[in-house]
């Protein structure tokens, strides 16, 4: 087990980054590895840092696809168009999800970043108070490719073919360095095509077992996403202790989705819609403004100032067809929907050096966010049935007002801390026409502590400690008391209705890691322990109202979470001489958690993944200029109770990467890349059960291997 779980880091090379404006903590410390990741073992402040051959060596359509390889991250949602992004199993707002540092607005989709937009990708187990306390499982940080050098030309063109569709993309970055002036342009064109076919069956039966209710519900659903992304900088030195820099994030997705959905009832009722046709299309665009001024004072001190404001602009038109058993037209429905978020920022640090050995900082941020919600609804139906017009308009906003101070420092060789303290206030007020105002407010003050100990006497082994308090915010969509209409009312389909009630779920964590160098730089093995103990959880309630079943999020009680993560690196060279020149990467990742509302067993937190793994390979052929790797990821199914009467259940998914990488010369390289070739099913099953009875529902989802491509050009 010991021999599967050891890793490689060839050629590690330190060196420190302080960087003006980068929302980093004070002060980082990279050592990088041939494996392309990168635990940054002299950091006070534990993460892993994903770079740039990594992200790149499978040749990813998207960033949960690159994050389904990183050591303790799960994706849940296999091949579908929303993938939840999971460290510690958990997901929903427990791992907070940031770019550049910064969260991004609701109806972002990461989908629409490239991975070859992306420099780097940071994993934070334990918090860290400069990006902010609202990750009760860590953070994921993604920082986007803004290089500033020198004669930086570079050029990246990819095709992909997926159940018989073609997707391209395109990525290019230019940069170059003046006297006092430098600048990058960094920009994304792509087109993808997407298919997804599942069949979901339902089946009541009442308390003697009886079937009373039997559905078949096909469904083909088909995508077209088109994006275009720019992201231009420019930075000017002012004297010798100054320099302004203006970042801008400009970006526009079009999406359109057609999907047929065809169901029978063998037993019971007939559905609603015996067939129904959807049509989306949603035009999303998002413009991000970044002034940045940084300002070297005396003694190693500086100041950096930030201030900017955003854009979100969503427009969607969707129709439905709606026909009965008989292919008769019963309903003809047309939604058209828009959304603006105007945004704006303003943060600030002050990097105090007070004493030898010492990196510390104030610094402070606030944001106010402006959401406008309008959506007209019109039905008509040839054959009579009731036909509802609806015209809602909500306006949201958000307030996040925070000052934190934090200091790293070297207490001995052997011994270093960070410590930090973040106080955040949270202030969201929703209105409309239809509903009555609903302002919510909440203070949370947030220490952490993180300690690092190098074990003395035993080179390459050293201790990680860390203490945190952190929350999770309840989504503005959760707080509005509107009622979203299922078109298919069921148990386990209801309508959905916000809680203007609901409270932020508080947590205090405590971290653990033993981390091992092998001799003679032949890789790493590293172990990590976490819990939570978290309050005011966020549970789903599930009743009937008038023969129709309503879902609504409340607070309910306390949960307590506990993870266990094995991974390593391993180079087999550094052990074997003549072994061939191979990386070879692992990770096992085991959660637990118990809900304390919720009967048990498998009273599980948000339906928590209780087991990943990951072991990959990478092999640099002696007699060619060529890279060959691997990579297998596992997920575990898991049966969680969600409620008293409620389940939900997800199988074991499988998913094995192949890739080839071939150096032309220094300048050209080709990837050609095999992903999930395994193809598994993904299928997830709900059910709902009380004293009359039982509903259950399963859902089988094909996923499909993709074939791709690429050229990557550096003049």
């Amino acid at each position: 087990m010991l021999a599967l779980l050891a890793c490689t880091c060839p050629g590690m090379t330190a060196w420190a980054q302080a960087q003006p404006g980068t929302p980093a903590t004070l002060q980082r410390v990279e050592i990088t590895g041939g494996s392309g990741i990168d635990n940054s073992r002299d950091d006070a402040a534990a993460r892993v840092v994903i770079g740039r051959d990594e992200i790149a060596r499978y040749g990813d359509n998207s960033v949960a696809d690159v994050l389904r390889r990183v050591p303790g991250i799960s994706i849940g949602g296999g091949q579908s168009r929303a993938a939840d992004i999971r460290l510690r199993g958990l997901g929903n707002g427990y791992t907070q999800i940031l770019v550049n540092g910064e969260r991004m607005p609701a109806g972002f989709s990461l989908d629409s970043l490239s991975p070859g937009q992306i420099e780097r990708i940071e994993v934070y187990r334990v918090a860290t108070v400069d990006l902010g306390a609202q990750a009760i499982a860590g953070t994921i940080d993604i920082i986007l490719r803004q290089s500033m050098r020198r004669g930086v030309r570079e050029f990246k063109a990819g095709l992909t073919s997926q159940s018989g569709l073609t997707s391209g993309t395109v990525d290019a970055l230019v940069s170059d360095r003046f006297e006092r002036v430098s600048y990058s342009l960094g920009a994304s064109l792509g087109r993808r095509k997407d298919v997804w076919l599942s069949t979901t069956r339902q089946q009541g039966t009442d308390t003697t077992g009886l079937v009373d209710a039997e559905r078949l519900t096909t469904r083909r659903a088909f995508g077209l996403a088109r994006n275009i992304s720019l992201n231009p900088k420019v930075a000017v030195q002012l004297g010798e202790a100054d320099k302004v820099d203006i970042d801008l994030v400009l970006r526009r997705t079009r999406f359109d989705d057609h999907s047929t959905d065809e169901r029978s009832a063998s037993v019971g009722p007939a559905p609603q819609y015996s067939f129904d046709d959807k049509s989306l299309g949603l035009t999303t665009s998002y413009t991000q403004t970044r002034l940045h001024w940084a300002r070297r004072l005396h003694d190693g001190a500086g100041l950096d100032l930030r201030a900017g404001t955003s854009l979100l602009r969503r427009d969607s038109i969707s129709t439905l067809l709606g026909r009965d058993a008989l292919r008769t037209l019963v309903m003809d429905e047309r939604v058209t929907s828009g959304t603006s978020e105007r945004g704006a920022l303003l943060a600030g640090k002050l990097r105090l050096p007070w004493a030898l050995g010492h990196a510390a900082a104030i610094g402070w941020d606030g944001e106010r966010t402006v959401r406008d919600d309008q959506r007209s609804q019109r039905q008509f139906s040839p054959t009579g049935r009731p036909a509802v017009d609806l015209d809602e308009g909500y306006r949201s906003s958000v307030q996040r007002w925070a000052v934190y101070a934090q200091d790293e420092w070297d207490l001995s060789d052997d011994l270093s801390a960070y410590a930090g303290l973040r106080w955040a206030s949270l202030g969201t007020r929703t209105e409309g026409p239809t509903i009555t105002p609903v302002t919510n407010r909440a203070a949370l003050l947030s220490p952490v502590l993180q300690m690092l100990w190098k074990l003395p006497g035993v080179a390459g082994d050293q201790m990680r400690l860390g203490l945190s308090k952190t929350y999770r915010a309840p989504s503005t969509a959760s707080l509005i008391p509107r009622r979203l209409v299922a078109i298919d009312n069921t148990p386990t389909t209801p309508d959905l209705q916000g809680n203007p009630d609901l409270r932020p779920e508080l947590a205090n964590g405590l971290d653990l890691a033993y981390e091992h160098a092998l001799a003679r730089q032949a890789g790493t093995l590293n172990l990590n322990v976490s819990a939570r103990r978290i309050h005011n959880v966020i549970l789903d309630q599930l009743s009937q109202e008038g023969g129709v079943w309503i879902s609504r999020k409340a607070n309910q009680g306390s949960a307590r979470s506990i993870s266990l993560e094995v991974d390593s690196t391993w180079r087999w060279r550094a052990v074997w001489a003549d072994a061939p020149d191979v990386d070879m990467r692992s990770s096992v990742a085991r959660n637990w958690s118990r809900v304390d509302r919720v009967p048990g067993p498998d009273n599980r937190l948000d339906s928590q993944t209780p087991l990943t793994a990951n072991l990959g390979l990478d092999w640099r052929v002696a007699s060619h200029p060529l890279t060959l790797g691997t990579n297998l990821a596992w997920r575990g199914g898991a049966f969680s109770r969600t409620s008293a009467t409620q389940t939900t259940a997800s199988n074991t998914l499988r998913t094995l990467d192949l890739y080839g990488l071939w150096a032309i010369d220094r300048s050209v390289h080709v990837r050609v890349a095999l992903s999930n070739i395994l193809h598994p099913h993904d299928i997830t099953s709900d059910s709902q059960f009380d004293g009359s009875g039982r509903f259950q529902q399963s859902t089988d989802a094909l996923t499909s291997a993709a074939v791709r491509g690429a050229i990557e050009v550096k003049l």
